[in-house]
């Protein structure tokens, strides 16, 4: 039944000192609109980081994406001005996503909408929904905003004042979200609302992408661990997997309706209850012949992945794992939240290569930066997970706001509660807070390239 009400979604643009398309989509805005279609509104989606965008793509003068793997690529990219806090970082500060321009004229073009949803991702990108939210407000300047997502949920004060946007919603449910669209809006009230459980919506709705060659899925919300570095628990509450039958119809209904052949999965916890659950929807891929490369680029449990689940995953044609060790150091694994010990990584890794798979597919993330923690720590890590077979995907800690190692960083002194956001930014970061000159950086990364 039509509301006869029409919902325009925007996903934002990215502002940062880098930025790469490896399998990103906005799949909170991307079930909503399933759900609200389903719902009978009338929904329509801009999304500034589509690549293949027929606007971006004709300004480009070309007649599709320009990918560099597995639909992975660069995206569009404009310098942009720094906030006044990170005038001395020695790089360029870029807009990433499509034009200005194209975005004005996708909004000029279109009836005005009853709302308008935005959604954010990474609390120190918050200058894209700025500016998105300012554009969209030029347009539109009746039209009430509500703002979503990471940076709405865990900076919900610092949003309110400094987004524009007339509502802020936490939290992933969708029950309130319905009774704000019906009319019940308390403009700058910040609104939260019940966890959204993945197996009780419609799928991701993926048919605004026309030049895309890969879809996201996600076959199970949150993680059952509580590392001191990760908001998972404070974004998704409790783990909850999807019913694996559903996750393959799932998967055959995008293959048929987007034609991709790239499948990233945007799992915290892919591997957890892998027998009842990951292993069946490897064994149905296998069994169906999928002609697909799948990619887990969220970091895999080391400690689930047994030999079994290695053949598996190379024979239903995993391309892409990474593994999450952070540090081999065992004193920081255990502060940490105990995930994952050396010998379980190494283990890990030898069935991983005993499969089939070579340093080429495997990559582990390693932390660096991290307030006190001495480089010899990083280069013993990078060490040892180039001794075992992995490349080395080095990663610059960013501080979460209300996990762990964030109020301990406010408890002893290093950054304040209320620090803005881009400061937030991994890049710069370790660069105002760890210790670590750009020439101990530049020599981290010459060795774990080696």
């Amino acid at each position: 039944m039509k509301t006869g009400k029409k919902i325009l979604l925007v996903n934002p643009w990215i502002y940062d000192f880098a930025a790469f398309d490896m399998w990103m989509k906005p799949m909170g805005l991307l079930y909503i609109s399933s759900f609200l279609k389903s719902t009978g509104y009338d929904v329509s989606l801009i999304d500034c980081l589509d690549r293949g965008d027929h606007d971006l793509l004709s300004l480009q003068g070309r007649e599709s994406r320009n990918d560099k793997y597995f639909g992975c690529g660069n995206f569009h990219r404009e310098i942009a001005e720094k906030p006044q806090c990170l005038a001395d970082m020695p790089r360029n500060y870029c807009r990433y996503g499509m034009p200005p321009e194209i975005f004005k004229k996708k909004l000029s073009s279109m009836q005005k909408p009853d709302f308008v949803l935005v959604t954010s991702v990474m609390t120190y990108w918050y200058p894209g929904v700025q500016y998105a939210i300012k554009m969209i407000r030029e347009s539109f300047p009746d039209t009430k905003i509500l703002l979503g997502g990471i940076y709405a949920t865990l900076c919900p004060e610092h949003a309110a004042a400094n987004s524009g946007a007339d509502v802020i919603y936490k939290g992933r449910g969708l029950k309130k979200l319905i009774s704000i669209l019906s009319g019940d809006l308390t403009p700058d009230k910040i609104e939260s609302d019940e966890w959204l459980f993945a197996g009780e919506l419609p799928y991701p709705d993926f048919s605004d992408y026309q030049n895309c060659d890969y879809f996201c899925i996600m076959t199970s919300q949150g993680c059952p661990f509580n590392c001191a570095y990760c908001a998972s628990g404070i974004l998704d509450g409790k783990y909850i997997q999807r019913d694996y039958k559903d996750v393959l119809k799932e998967i055959e209904l995008q293959i048929e309706s987007t034609g991709a052949t790239n499948i990233a999965f945007y799992d915290d916890a892919l591997l957890v209850n892998a027998e009842g659950h990951f292993e069946k929807i490897l064994d149905g891929i296998i069994e169906r012949r999928m002609r697909v490369s799948l990619h887990a680029p969220n970091g895999l449990h080391p400690r689930f992945i047994t030999e079994d689940i290695a053949e598996k995953m190379n024979k239903a044609q995993f391309k892409t794992l990474r593994l999450s060790l952070e540090t081999s150091d065992p004193d920081r694994q255990e502060s940490t939240g105990g995930k994952v010990k050396s010998a379980e990584y190494a283990a890990a890794v030898n069935s991983l290569k005993d499969a089939g798979f070579t340093k080429d597919n495997i990559g582990t993330y390693v932390f660096f930066g991290i307030p006190g923690q001495p480089l010899s720590e990083v280069e013993e890590s990078i060490s040892f997970v180039k001794a075992a077979g992995s490349s080395v995907n080095l990663v610059e800690y960013s501080p979460i706001p209300g996990t762990v190692m964030w109020n301990e960083l406010v408890k002893n002194g290093v950054i304040v509660q209320d620090m803005d956001p881009v400061l937030q930014n991994n890049s710069v970061f370790f660069r105002k807070f760890s210790g670590i000159t750009e020439n101990e950086l530049q020599r981290l990364k010459g060795i774990s390239k080696e």
